[in-house]
């Protein structure tokens, strides 16, 4: 198989090869973990001053109160966007880990402490109600389905029978799970 460079551009607009890509990306979430870092300590330190405003509320003058009250908002916005980056970077970390746990046929990685590995877990789904109903009155198996899929019922009777029952798909989800090492 031969080696692939993702050509891709950096900000002053040279092109950058993979790895240098790979550390420009790691600086980037070095940056932002710091960033983070600071806002935590932010947020500690606005607790501190709320509690001590607490106090005083009504000494302080109402225009820096309403001044507080905007940039409290904007940093919840920000903490909000922030959150969601943070989550999709995890996201797709994971994915790219639990990636290479497939392709290196391993079952985990264990790094500083920690062990890494995979879970999969199968969600059972109607595909075809009328088919399921059917074979839930010929079968006597009115257990299957009631608002939803029991999915307790729908992991027996495939345990018994070796098949899902008509009508019913299943979906797995892999996700990857983290432990502190024994």
């Amino acid at each position: 198989m031969k080696s692939r460079t993702l050509i891709l551009m950096n900000m002053s607009g040279s092109e950058m090869n993979n790895q240098e890509f790979i550390l420009e990306y790691a600086n980037v979430l070095e940056v932002t973990a710091r960033d983070i870092l600071a806002w935590e300590e932010k947020a500690e330190a606005l607790v501190i001053l709320s509690d001590k405003i607490e106090e005083i509320r009504t000494e302080v003058d109402r225009s820096v109160l309403l001044d507080m009250r905007l940039q409290l908002d904007s940093l919840k916005k920000a903490s909000a966007r922030t959150d969601k980056l943070v989550k999709s970077c995890i996201n797709w970390a994971d994915s790219a880990i639990l990636l290479r746990l497939q392709d290196e046929q391993l079952d985990n990685y264990s790094y500083l402490g920690k062990i890494y590995y995979p879970s999969t877990t199968v969600y059972p789904s109607v595909a075809d109600r009328n088919a399921l109903e059917a074979h839930m009155v010929e079968s006597g198996r009115l257990d299957i389905l009631g608002n939803t899929l029991n999915r307790e019922v729908v992991n027996d009777y495939l345990e018994q029978t070796g098949e899902l029952p008509p009508g019913v798909n299943s979906i797995s989800r892999t996700r990857l799970n983290c432990r502190a090492k024994p």
